[in-house]
């Protein structure tokens, strides 16, 4: 009888890795600007300027159209926008008039 002799070969699989996409890490408008306030010194006054504040956010000011019409939005609507690190953002004073 002949004896057959099976090796047993450890084999390893290596799983290629997968490059998972970069995700950029977004901010809230209303953080961004409790920050900027706080490098001024000025962080108690948020609530009161929130209202007097636009924001432009890559050179745009942030709006919504009502009615077929633009109306622009002041800080204290965009609080919760999320913002990517790659846009720049400018807080801009709200004027009367036009």
């Amino acid at each position: 009888m002949e004896q057959i002799q099976v090796s047993k070969q450890e084999s390893q699989i290596e799983t290629p890795q997968i490059e998972q996409p970069q995700v950029e890490q977004f901010r809230y408008l209303g953080d961004m600007f409790a920050e900027y306030l706080e490098t001024k010194g000025r962080r108690d006054e948020f609530d009161k300027l929130k209202n007097l504040i636009m924001v432009s956010v890559d050179g745009e000011i942030l709006h919504k159209v009502v009615d077929g019409k633009k109306v622009i939005l002041g800080l204290a609507d965009a609080l919760l926008t999320k913002i990517l690190p790659s846009q720049k953002v400018r807080f801009l004073p709200k004027v009367a008039g036009g």
